[in-house]
């Protein structure tokens, strides 16, 4: 896990234990990153969004420029949406967002790992 990885997992963390805090974040993402030691491009807006127990989000990323081949985007947008993710989704639903010890860590726990 990269150090950037690493600080937002502790944030995750904060927010699910103080709710004054997550608020916070929601509000001021980019303030709360800068506390953290995040470097956020001035010019990047950054937006928090809550999963709940039945609405869960999925970002889809920006498309990369031209300097990947086809066979590249097909690499970066398949492990995107892996049909073993896919299959996650459709056979059990994403519990895996609760919090600290309420599912098994794996590829599909945001942050990874948990």
């Amino acid at each position: 896990m990269d150090d950037t990885q690493g600080v937002i997992a502790k944030i995750i963390k904060r927010c699910w234990e103080d709710a004054k805090f997550q608020q916070r974040f929601v509000s001021q993402p980019n303030s709360v990153l800068k506390e953290y030691g995040v470097d956020v491009p001035a010019d990047l807006e950054i937006k928090v969004v809550l999963n709940t127990d039945n609405v869960h989000y999925l970002a889809v990323p920006t498309k990369p420029g031209d300097q990947l081949s086809d066979a590249s985007l097909d690499a970066v947008v398949g492990g995107a949406i892996s049909p073993t993710f896919a299959h996650k989704i459709a056979i059990k639903k994403l519990t895996g967002m609760g919090g600290p010890g309420t599912h098994d860590p794996g590829p599909y726990c945001i942050p990874y790992p948990c």
